[in-house]
């Protein structure tokens, strides 16, 4: 392996289109949580918010240490919290999350660098995030990145919606971009195997980022894994040079 309460249906259509309108330009797909931004603080003052709610114990730390990446309704349930619950729970963490948590986020160092870089070579960003929209959204806001990507694609507001989890936001984001990985290069940059997972469900191929939130075990499902960003734009740049 080689060492990346508004409606919302105007972002969700598309941002705008990328520089450039190569044939075979390659589409880069971006995780939010653990890939571009840091928002491990956020999300779990917003869990701890969450089991108070509904008057459940505190999990371990190395319980803690895995909840970036799935629906959060995913986590919850497996500290056995269900039906009405679960709802109470869930408006508990948005309670939370619109209130302070969405704001705690921070840009890992070198990512903006990188994304206005793809940019402006061309390249069609798109965020593939398993987060909702309103928090996406939030976070994207905050760090001035919305015009960086000609599609946002996210999980549902509505946790009982069918776009929760990486394939549903997958599909969305291919069916909105009209993506087909027989006809364009695609790529999926992550750092949890919900990403690698995701990636070749969808048939196209991905990159672990090692400074996000997965474990040494995950990237092996990845197709190539950066340590840094410099790296990450090594490998994408690669990659759109073997498919031209």
């Amino acid at each position: 392996m080689v060492a990346a309460r508004q409606s919302l249906a105007p972002v969700l259509t598309k941002i705008s289109h990328a520089s450039g309108t190569l044939d075979d330009v390659t589409v880069v797909l971006l995780d939010l949580d653990g890939t571009l931004a840091d928002s491990y603080p956020g999300i779990r003052g917003g869990l701890l918010h969450a089991i108070d709610a509904v008057g459940e114990p505190h999990p371990p730390e190395d319980f803690l240490a895995t909840i970036v990446g799935p629906p959060m309704e995913h986590t919850l349930g497996r500290l056995g919290i269900s039906g009405k619950r679960l709802d109470a729970a869930m408006a508990a963490y948005y309670q939370y999350q619109n209130a302070q948590g969405f704001e705690d986020a921070r840009p890992y160092a070198g990512v903006e660098k990188l994304l206005e870089r793809w940019r402006a070579a061309g390249y069609r960003l798109a965020t593939a995030t398993s987060k909702s929209e309103n928090g996406a959204m939030t976070v994207l806001r905050k760090f001035g990145w919305v015009d960086l990507f000609e599609f946002i694609g996210t999980a549902h507001n509505d946790h009982k919606h069918p776009r929760r989890g990486k394939v549903p936001v997958l599909k969305h984001v291919f069916k909105n971009m009209n993506l087909d990985p027989a006809g364009e290069p695609i790529i999926m940059v992550g750092d949890r195997h919900y990403d690698f997972e995701g990636a070749r469900t969808m048939g196209i191929p991905s990159v672990a980022v090692t400074w996000g939130y997965g474990q040494p075990q995950e990237w092996e499902d990845a197709t190539w894994t950066a340590h840094n960003p410099a790296e990450l734009g090594r490998i994408i740049d690669d990659a759109a040079q073997r498919s031209n």
